[in-house]
């Protein structure tokens, strides 16, 4: 087990007066800028860790974990429960609309990455080389290049496509 995950932030847009306190705290950033790492803690029970994917799935140096997807779709069957039930109301069937239109955008995302990729992730705009697994904010390439996530100027080209 590697070395203790270190909590950098406090979430509360979750919270609501009614609710059961939830505290949930996120891990620094990494590659791509978001965290990977969240804790959440309630009263009286045990704490619960969700692990996000780190890096691309199957690659040298990636740490598996949940796609935004699988807890997009978790919360979306929980509320499905719901509108079964003797909970259903027109707010949950407002978020099921939400939630189901999320995945479907990412689902076009990750759709578009692999098409542009040729199936491997995220790719070197300036020579094609596919990302790789790196413990860093950036995208990196195999190349030697990187970026924010193709965020527009943010592209660092060391290959030889230039950039």
């Amino acid at each position: 087990m590697g070395a203790p995950t270190l909590y950098t932030q406090v979430l509360s847009a979750h919270q609501c007066e009614s609710a059961l306190p939830v505290h949930i705290s996120a891990d620094q950033s990494g590659p791509g800028g978001a965290s990977h790492t969240y804790l959440l803690q309630v009263h009286d029970a045990e704490d619960t860790v969700l692990r996000f994917q780190l890096g691309v799935p199957g690659a040298e140096g990636s740490i598996p974990g949940i796609s935004n997807e699988a807890l997009i779709a978790i919360v979306a069957d929980r509320l499905h429960g719901f509108q079964e039930g003797s909970f259903s109301c027109s707010e949950n069937g407002k978020a099921l609309v939400c939630l189901d239109r999320a995945l479907e955008f990412l689902q076009e995302r990750t759709a578009r990455i692999l098409e542009e990729s040729g199936g491997s992730g995220a790719i070197c705009p300036s020579c094609g080389s596919p990302e790789i697994a790196a413990m860093t904010p950036r995208t990196v390439y195999s190349c030697g290049s990187s970026d924010y996530d193709g965020r527009p100027g943010t592209h660092e080209s060391v290959c030889a496509g230039g950039g």
